[in-house]
């Protein structure tokens, strides 16, 4: 069967944005669950509780989806996985609105991975590639001979929920002026001198090169492999790409917001094939221990700015460059949003 005749496939379905699952995903938040007015803005991403798919049981597959070949393509593989989105918000949806969602097939795309065969279902017809938002970060990777095709997966770590406004955890993210003082064992691991922590943005994306540094004495670990300098690559809006020198390895370190207050994060480790447990393990564990550092220091700037004892912050033109790239990417998403 020729899976690329499900592109141009069209879905059309229709709700209403009833106040229970907004009080019910609140809940869920630790927020009060109350039913909010006729007419209250739904925050942004909260019509994913609409649009629920409901189908008879006989017409559900063994994976608990809708069984394929309707709207979705029958592809023969045991699994689907949600890749990502592109959103842009014209104005709010509000309670009471009826509210439509058309779904249409732009592309169907079959590759082999390592763990096998793979298809990408693209139900977009105006979403831009995944290459355009990542720019040049695959061709950087790939010059340091780290191919994500090729490694494996190695667990999770870091599973933290953070008391801090997901702005402020990226902001964290985006410099290194820190550094010496917050992130000790990191700086002796890493080279952190302006002359030498080169910083690079792009339209979506905003990178920063340390090298290893060249004093061996009274590091977090022995950085022994191919890879002999860090790269940290944020994407917007709420994930990273890094990778620490030694064996080649990514780690994706990723932030969702839980509201205003609070930010959960994890980070998923991909290492080269071979790569010894206690060298994943050691690297895992120095990776927990500058979160760590970051997770105080946010939770303090955090509870700082809600205590009202700064009105507004002041970026440092001559240093936070990538807080300034980061501060447009938000400027031009809320004056899109409204």
């Amino acid at each position: 069967m020729n899976l690329k005749e499900w592109i141009g496939k069209s879905e059309t379905v229709s709700d209403v944005a009833t106040a229970t699952p907004y009080a019910a995903f609140s809940a869920t938040l630790d927020r009060a669950a109350e039913r909010p007015p006729a007419g209250a803005p739904l925050p942004a991403l909260w019509h994913w509780l609409y649009f629920l798919p409901l189908y008879r049981q006989s017409e559900i597959g063994p994976d608990g989806h809708a069984k394929r070949g309707g709207f979705l393509p029958p592809v023969p593989l045991p699994r689907r996985m949600w890749a990502g989105s592109q959103f842009e918000f014209h104005k709010p949806l509000r309670i009471g609105d009826a509210i439509t969602r058309v779904s249409t097939i732009h592309d169907v795309t079959e590759k082999s991975g390592r763990t096998g065969p793979l298809v990408f279902v693209n139900p977009d017809v105006d979403a831009a590639p995944l290459a355009d938002t990542l720019g040049t970060i695959p061709a950087q990777l790939g010059a340091r001979a780290l191919d994500p095709a090729t490694m494996e997966y190695r667990g999770r770590s870091r599973e933290w929920v953070v008391e801090a406004n997901w702005k402020i955890v990226v902001e964290n993210y985006l410099e290194c002026y820190h550094c010496p003082v917050a992130h000790k064992s990191f700086s002796r691991l890493i080279d952190v001198d302006p002359d030498a922590y080169r910083l690079a943005t792009e339209r979506w994306t905003a990178s920063q090169f340390g090298p290893a540094a060249e004093d061996g004495r009274d590091l977090p670990y022995q950085p022994v492999g191919p890879i002999r300098a860090s790269e940290f690559h944020y994407v917007w809006p709420n994930w990273t790409l890094n990778a620490f020198p030694g064996p080649p390895n990514l780690r994706v370190l990723v932030f969702q917001p839980l509201g205003p207050d609070r930010t959960s994060t994890f980070v998923d480790g991909f290492w080269a094939p071979g790569t010894p447990d206690e060298v994943v393990e050691e690297i895992t564990a120095f990776g927990v221990v500058v979160g760590e550092e970051d997770n105080a220091l946010v939770e303090s700037v955090h509870r700082g700015l809600k205590a009202g004892l700064v009105e507004q912050g002041r970026l440092l033109l001559g240093g936070e460059h990538l807080i300034q790239h980061f501060q447009l990417l938000v400027h031009d998403a809320l004056h899109l949003s409204r």
